[in-house]
């Protein structure tokens, strides 16, 4: 008989794929328009700079809470449905972000934090069963450029909306936008979701839904990565404009340069994955080679006259291998649990990933005013080392469970 999650693959990834990736996009674009629109807010928002900075760091943190419990009502909106609602909430909080007060973006910050919570977990699910599993690793790495889409859509569009119409009309411009995708988006979400089995549809074994010590570890490395290319992210320009020299358009092009390569970096390494699957894991190389990289970026510091081409190739490499992790880690989540588990369990794990992405740029910040910047970088090198060794720990670990149900452990 044939099974349901081949059955499902036969219905076709590319149109989920395009939902989940424009759903990832959106909830970037939410988080990353405030930083986008930040000269605009200067002198229309009291405190500008505080809330600015924090807005990220507090929406982050509300995600840490509602990615691990967006799997509970995935039976009753489905999947793709439960990334719609996802989307309006972040759009009533867009929405808020018009009355340019410290209150209206501390609520905004919440909405979206809730919003940006659940898209991951609901994803997975969904391509999961859908992509099939010798390009697993390359469409939900795929889907997981949306992050960096968001963020570039952001920085390109708002600005230039906002020096002709200003801040507000930016805001209700695009929010319009959004809003017709998401009207559009939601008959063929349903459509998709009827074929996708839940946790309920599909009664777990005993033991199923356990956050296994591979799960743990995998989560671990995922806090260390998402640490170094948070920091990497805020800071690369900074030290570039700081130790050579670079003016403040320059320093702007390498973190374009970062996040460029980190869109192609994705599904680069979603490819190398599958092609390795059968042997091996590409996680925990990545992680291997961004300590390589940072290294490299720690010898620059010593430097007296680093010359500019060595901050933009260390910015395609760090772009690519640093910010290129996430959907490898998705894809090695996946073949980490039974399929019926695996929204609770990406919930989980994404609580510690968000984890990383708080408390990165702010420790880094603090470390960077305090020492010199190459002890921060040579802090970096070392935790994507153990993040490496976390990840190759946590593939290994995954791998004997799965293949040894009776290793796996009892709720």
């Amino acid at each position: 008989m044939t099974s349901p999650t081949i059955s499902n693959q036969r219905q076709g990834v590319a149109i989920p794929l395009t939902l989940t990736l424009t759903h990832q996009a959106i909830g970037s674009f939410f988080i990353l328009s405030v930083s986008a629109m930040a000269p605009f807010l200067q002198d229309t928002l009291a405190r500008a700079e505080l809330i600015i900075g924090l807005f990220p760091s507090l929406a982050y943190l509300i995600a840490m809470g509602s990615s691990p419990i967006a799997h509970r009502v995935f039976d009753r909106f489905g999947p793709l449905g439960t990334s719609n609602l996802a989307i309006l909430t972040g759009l009533a909080g867009y929405a808020v972000l018009t009355l340019t007060t410290p209150w209206a973006f501390f609520i905004a910050a919440i909405l979206m934090g809730i919003a940006y919570g659940p898209l991951n977990p609901t994803s997975s699910v969904v391509l999961n069963q859908l992509a099939p599993p010798h390009r697993r690793n390359l469409v939900l790495a795929l889907k997981q450029s949306g992050v960096p889409l968001g963020g570039a859509v952001a920085g390109t569009t708002l600005p230039v909306i906002a020096s002709y119409l200003g801040y507000q009309m930016a805001t209700i411009i695009t929010g319009v936008v959004i809003a017709g995708l998401l009207v559009g988006f939601w008959p063929r979400s349903r459509r998709i979701d009827a074929h996708i089995e839940t946790p309920i549809r599909q009664a777990a074994a005993p033991g199923e839904r356990v956050f296994h010590r591979g799960c743990m570890l995998l989560a671990s490395s995922s806090f260390c990565y998402s640490f170094v290319q948070l920091a990497l992210s805020m800071f690369l320009g900074l030290l570039a404009f700081r130790l050579a020299g670079f003016t403040p358009v320059e320093a702007g092009l390498v973190l374009t340069v970062f996040h460029l390569s980190g869109m192609v970096g994705r599904p680069g390494w979603g490819m190398i994955a599958d092609a390795i699957q059968g042997w091996g894991s590409a996680l925990p190389i990545v992680g291997l080679i961004t300590s390589t990289l940072t290294g490299l970026l720690v010898a620059l510091t010593s430097m007296a006259d680093p010359g500019a081409w060595m901050f933009y190739a260390l910015a395609v490499g760090l772009g690519a291998c640093a910010s290129g992790w996430n959907g490898v880690f998705f894809a090695e989540l996946a073949q980490a649990v039974p399929a019926s588990a695996l929204g609770a369990v990406t919930g989980q794990a994404l609580s510690i990933t968000f984890a990383g992405v708080v408390v990165g740029p702010s420790v880094v910040g603090f470390l960077l005013s305090s020492i010199d910047p190459s002890l921060v970088l040579t802090g970096l090198v070392a935790l994507a080392a153990i993040g490496s060794l976390l990840a190759w720990s946590g593939v290994t670990a995954s791998r004997q469970i799965m293949q040894t149900p009776s290793e796996t452990p009892a709720p």
